[in-house]
């Protein structure tokens, strides 16, 4: 499991696709509300979270996650988390926050 998170943001089709890749830990929240809010300040309508990388998540980065959500919700745009590994997947899962989550298997499901 990687030690720190990368935080990569590239356009595509219209799309933001926020790239996380390694383990979203505490010291990681800080860092990626940094970045998500550069991502909010653009407005897009639709923003991909693409976790085919991503190894861990915390409570803390959850929360993040949480009001980066609730914030391109208010600019009636839509957040989709795709290609989750079954560990970060599951942290959404027992949380319940699978239930305010669009989640996808895959990034070009979209």
């Amino acid at each position: 499991m990687a030690t720190e998170l990368h935080i990569e943001t590239s356009e595509r089709d219209g799309m933001t696709i926020v790239r996380l890749v390694g383990s979203a830990g505490y010291p990681t929240a800080d860092p990626l509300q940094v970045e998500l809010n550069k991502v909010v300040a653009i407005r897009p309508a639709i923003v991909i979270i693409d976790g085919t990388d991503w190894d861990f998540v915390c409570s803390m980065v959850l929360g993040v996650l949480v009001s980066f959500r609730r914030a391109m919700v208010r600019h009636q745009s839509r957040v989709v988390l795709a290609a989750l590994k079954p560990v970060v997947r599951s942290a959404f899962e027992t949380s319940r926050l699978n239930e305010l989550f669009e989640i996808v298997d895959r990034v070009d499901n979209l």
